[in-house]
């Protein structure tokens, strides 16, 4: 499926879920939709605010409200466990998986063909799977490295204090 078939196929999902429910179709759900869908990585709201804002102002609140029916139609998930909340589209997007930095935030693809094929191949309890995505929470390499200077620039600074406190004392 293209970009182009699965912004049609989630637009009608939505139109279908907001007929169905009695909710009115404003064109504010259906803009911000579009905008989630043609993000090329996981975003946040202040990003998402920021975008739009430079054709088609809404609120925050309004986004926020159309990011969690979103959600409840699986057209989009929420990364809970980073510094901060940053949301996906996920409808077409078939059995990912992705690393979270939780220092900076960054998410990125990788991917893990024999956690794959076991998810695929468990049996599952009265439930049928139809996708999954597989968030791993750590510290990226660039954060890593940051971390890594700030502490040996620590251990030098009470290095120097011990020494000068030595000298003093002597």
């Amino acid at each position: 499926m293209d970009q182009k078939d699965i912004q049609q196929t989630v637009r009608d999902l939505l139109t279908r879920y907001l007929v169905q429910n009695g909710m009115r179709c404003t064109p504010e759900r259906y803009t911000i939709l579009r905008t989630v869908y043609e993000q090329k990585a996981p975003f946040t709201v202040d990003e998402l605010y920021a975008q739009m804002d430079q054709f088609y102002h809404v609120s925050r609140v309004t986004i926020y409200s159309a990011l969690d029916l979103f959600m409840r139609l699986g057209l989009v998930l929420r990364h809970p466990s980073t510094s901060v909340e940053r949301y996906e589209k996920c409808y077409g997007v078939r059995d990912h998986f992705q690393q979270v930095c939780t220092y900076c935030g960054r998410v990125t693809d990788f991917r893990a063909q024999v956690v794959a094929n076991a998810l695929t191949s468990t049996h599952f309890l009265r439930f049928r799977p139809e996708h999954f995505a597989v968030c791993v929470y750590g510290i990226c390499s660039k954060c890593q490295a940051k971390l890594t200077r700030q502490q040996k620039k620590h251990e030098r600074e009470q290095a120097k204090k011990t020494a000068k406190n030595n000298r003093k004392t002597e």
